[in-house]
């Protein structure tokens, strides 16, 4: 129930070859179908809520991509999902799809220099494992700062089980 949205874009934008438009005329027929076979249907702003707060959950899971205000106003964007879907209307779904993705190049970029040939471990950084508990970042800084922890964790891991860097 809760991974339409998620099926939905990985549908829509993963999935989809390059030079194909995206378009999204067929997913208020998938959604029926799978509400029809798999739900209850008289329980639709249950089930959208639950599918939105899922989706919003697995959106950036570890909290290293989205800033704050960014998830927040996505989540507002989210709001009745289920009619815009039927209006053919997934811009919130490709806009947050597109914006993820520009945020994870981001990343690979930031990581790629922070990772480069000056690169040292450091023992005195502190991450916080439980994504559950972990904060989302308010700003650019503090995302870097969040994400070269992780980096950190991430290589010490590395090394810890014998893999060498090189």
């Amino acid at each position: 129930m809760y991974g339409i949205l998620i099926l939905l874009t990985a549908t829509l934008v993963w999935a989809a070859p390059p030079a194909q438009e995206l378009v999204c005329e067929h997913i208020p027929q998938i959604q029926q179908r799978f509400l029809v076979n798999h739900l209850q249907p008289n329980q639709p702003a249950v089930i959208e809520a639950r599918t939105i707060e899922q989706y919003m959950k697995r959106l950036d899971g570890s909290k290293l991509y989205l800033l704050e205000n960014e998830f927040n106003d996505i989540q507002k964007s989210m709001t009745k999902i289920f009619t815009k879907i039927s209006a053919n209307d997934c811009s919130p779904i490709l806009k947050t799809s597109e914006l993820l993705s520009k945020r994870v190049e981001e990343r690979i970029k930031y990581a790629q220099e922070y990772l480069g040939p000056k690169f040292k471990i450091e023992k005195d950084w502190k991450i916080q494992t439980d994504y559950d508990k972990r904060k989302r970042p308010k700003t650019e800084k503090e995302a870097k700062r969040a994400f070269e922890a992780q980096l950190q964790y991430d290589v010490a891991i590395y090394v810890g089980t014998g893999i060498s860097l090189a």
